[in-house]
């Protein structure tokens, strides 16, 4: 009987591993050798690539009829994959490292002798690891020789074992071609760095030519004190003026145009890509940036408003030197007959003042300027993406693709199915909707007219509508909220600096929350602070604009016989057109840290206000308790309508005529609870969608809750976005925040929204959100992701 079994001896068996263990040892060598990262660099996606391929080409060969590679077969495929696989996944991690580490030593975050290290750490970890996967190769060759040499058959070890070797290839072939990705990304990234390097460098030689301009203006106010002061002949001092004037002119330059134009063409050279940012138990971590976008906004939330600060400062200053300089050149031509100076003496005052002035605005623009370099070297930089706190955004659609990106071949496989799936879930959408006779715009009339007031509810709605009824017995305590509260004035009344932030959406009911809650639990007296309103104070009585420092200042200079507590619901609202919320808001962060051992400040607004807020000032982090009130529990939601249902001693009946039991409506009421997010406002408003009051004066229900579809422009997100963040607009203000985009392409955009009646007009011509939409709204802008 022949034996299958090859005969070690024999010249037909020739093992490859050696020569593959040697090529191995030679790469080892290289990479000793490297003395630059792109030489590593390259090693590991070249030549330690071409090592791995000839190992699979090796375990691919089977020959079982010359029983030539049978051993190393074996070896290659059930043995030395594991192995392999480490070292592959180890050469990984360190490309992505190295790469990490040579794109912040470009942007000056990581020193040359910090890479230096990260170059011999890195040649130390894969020497070590090249070494041991050679003796691993030894060591198992070896074992398996002794195996054969005790007369064991090689199908021994495998007979009851499938082959892992097509799993293993598999692996290998996805490990390998993020070598590729993490060197294309990183050709990629090195381009970027050099985009953003250009408008930086751009940004500073701005802010270089803006302090340029200040400085000449100085010299100019300088010189005409000296000037002055030595009584020059009017001719010379004429001329003077007329050479200064020009060069005043030649100051006013159209730099804020040009820097825009500039920036913006190198930011749409951005491009949105894939970028390996780390590794984690053998996954490769990704995050998809859009550089293009997340610039723009980094840009219009951080660097323009101090830039714009810098160049409406120095215009203003522009324009008053030059208005001055051609004030005296009318009085020295008016009086260059006259031998009486008294005119240069009223000039040397006003001269002087304007110096001071400018000497302080210099230094306010040394203050800005240093503000400026500092974000630029800090925050303006591509390699922040690498780190767990960056500007970029990263979206939730990049969230699931970074997930993707971390799992197995199975999640892969599963992945497809889904894929699948919701493809033919896509076909029976575009038929249902194909087949449906209206238009979305029909749709979302339909659903408006349904929810709107209807005169024959009017006294039954009111109990759900009216915001003002709140009466004690209609009052629904929301316990979790008013503990945090009562546990923060407690600590207040201990001694500790206390305030606190309520924050809730549309409907919410934090300003119920925050009167009620406050009569409840504080002995001492409350100040509400509201716009455009009259405030006493022990006595004192004064009237609020719209400005919130000067009111603050009013609460600051009144005295005290003990303690108070002050309120500011809706500080968005906080607003006009010579005092911005970011104003009035950096006013509160004062007072807050200045006053809060002897006032409790309680300040109401929007969540996405809120984040809004954070971008531009340390508005959130100030207060030392957070309380949201955007949700309540199905208990609290449910005693609410009971109670204000029970008012008016009427039954709840069903399109047959018959009563609904309590487990019937709480059915119904945890069904609205469900769709609304449990704001304890909105379901209250949709009760009454689907009550009618019946001629004998019972009360039907049914279930007609339509859903208002998203049929909203680029244009019209904007729009409605900024009345959902700010309470209210006006074509006015929208004129004054976009520009001419308002009338190219938001004016026309503005009126279809009226028409439709998504935004309604108030008595006093303000526009804003109909309140029947303010969940759908908000829940159609979080879903874009255009709020948070």
């Amino acid at each position: 009987m022949q034996n299958n079994q090859p005969i070690l001896d024999e010249p037909l068996v020739k093992s490859v591993l050696k020569p593959l263990s040697e090529k191995f040892e030679a790469y080892k060598n290289s990479v000793l050798n490297c003395t630059a990262i792109d030489a590593l660099t390259n090693l590991m996606s070249f030549n330690f690539s071409k090592l791995c391929h000839q190992y699979i080409s090796y375990a691919h060969t089977e020959a079982p009829d010359t029983l030539i590679y049978s051993n190393d077969t074996y070896l290659l495929q059930y043995v030395l994959s594991e192995p392999l696989k480490d070292l592959i996944i180890l050469h990984r991690d360190v490309l992505v490292q190295v790469h990490i580490g040579k794109h912040k030593n470009l942007e000056q975050q990581a020193s040359d002798n910090a890479l230096q290290h990260l170059l011999d750490a890195s040649k130390e970890q894969l020497s070590q690891a090249i070494s041991y996967f050679v003796s691993k190769v030894e060591k198992e060759e070896k074992k398996l020789l002794k195996f054969l040499a005790s007369s064991k058959k090689l199908e021994d070890k495998t007979r009851y074992h499938l082959s892992p070797w097509d799993v293993y290839a598999e692996q290998y072939k996805t490990l390998l071609g993020q070598f590729s990705h993490i060197i294309s990304t990183g050709i990629k990234t090195q381009e970027t760095i050099t985009a953003f390097r250009e408008i930086n460098s751009h940004t500073n030689s701005v802010i270089d030519q803006i302090i340029k301009e200040s400085e000449v203006l100085l010299d100019i106010s300088n010189a005409a004190v000296s000037k002055i002061e030595a009584k020059e002949d009017s001719k010379e001092l004429l001329s003077w003026i007329e050479t200064s004037l020009t060069l005043i002119a030649a100051t006013n330059s159209n730099s804020k145009e040009e820097f825009s134009s500039r920036v913006e063409t190198k930011i749409n050279n951005l491009e949105s890509y894939t970028i390996p940012t780390g590794t984690h138990q053998g996954y490769l971590l990704e995050k998809k940036i859009n550089f293009n976008k997340s610039v723009k906004k980094w840009m219009d939330y951080n660097l323009l408003p101090l830039l714009m600060d810098l160049w409406d400062g120095n215009s203003n200053l522009n324009n008053f030197i030059k208005i001055s300089l051609l004030n005296l050149k009318s009085s020295l031509k008016l009086g260059k007959e006259n031998d009486n100076l008294i005119v240069f003496d009223i000039q040397l005052q006003s001269y002087r003042k304007i110096r001071k002035s400018l000497l302080e605005n210099i230094e306010n623009q040394k203050t800005i300027v240093s503000q400026l370099r500092e974000m630029l070297t800090k925050e303006f930089l591509v390699s922040n993406c690498y780190d767990n706190h960056e500007f970029l955004e990263i979206t939730i659609q990049n969230s699931i693709n970074q997930y993707t990106s971390e799992t197995t071949n199975v999640f892969a496989r599963f992945k497809n199915a889904i894929h699948t799936l919701v493809d033919k879930f896509n076909q029976s959408y575009d038929k249902v909707v194909s087949e449906d006779p209206l238009s979305k715009i029909d749709r979302a009339s339909n659903c408006i007219s349904q929810r709107m007031y209807k005169e024959v509810n009017a006294d039954y709605d009111t109990l759900f509508l009216n915001k003002k009824f709140i009466g004690d017995l209609f009052l629904v305590a929301r316990t979790n909220q008013e503990a945090k509260l009562k546990e923060a004035i407690a600590q207040w009344n201990d001694g500790f600096n206390k305030s606190v932030l309520v924050l809730g959406t549309s409907l919410s009911g934090k300003t119920t929350f925050i009167n009620h809650t406050t009569e409840i639990l504080i002995d001492q007296k409350t100040i509400k602070l509201t716009p455009n309103d009259s405030v006493t104070i022990e006595g004192r009585k004064f009237k609020t604009t719209k400005n919130l420092k000067e009111a603050l200042d009013e609460v600051k200079r009144s005295s005290f016989s003990k303690r108070r507590i002050l309120l500011i619901d809706d500080l968005e609202l906080w607003r006009d057109e010579k005092n911005t919320l970011l104003n009035n808001t950096r006013a509160l962060v004062d007072f807050i840290e200045s006053e809060s051992d002897n006032v409790l400040v309680i300040v109401t607004t929007n969540p996405p206000m809120s984040v809004h807020l954070d971008t531009r000032c340390n508005f959130s982090s100030v207060f030392s308790t957070h309380i949201t009130v955007n949700k309540c529990t199905q208990e609290e939601i449910y005693k609410a309508i009971v109670l204000r249902h029970s008012a008016t001693h009427r039954s709840v009946i069903n399109s047959s005529n018959e009563p609904l039991t309590e487990s019937q409506i709480n059915a119904n009421v945890t069904k609205l609870s469900k769709k609304l997010d449990y704001n304890i406002g909105e379901v209250l408003q949709a009760w009454t969608y689907g009550t009618t009051v019946t001629e004998e004066g019972s009360i039907l229900y049914k279930d007609s809750y339509l859903s208002f579809p998203d049929f909203f422009t680029k244009e019209e997100n904007l729009i409605i976005k900024y009345t959902l963040l700010y309470k209210y607009i006006s074509e006015k203000i929208l004129k004054e925040f976009t520009g001419d985009f308002y009338e190219s392409n938001l004016k026309s955009s503005l009126k279809r929204l009226i028409n439709t009646k998504v935004i309604l007009r108030d008595e006093t011509g303000l526009l804003k959100i109909n309140p029947v939409l303010n969940h759908d709204i908000y829940q159609i802008l979080k879903y874009k992701d255009i709020i948070n």
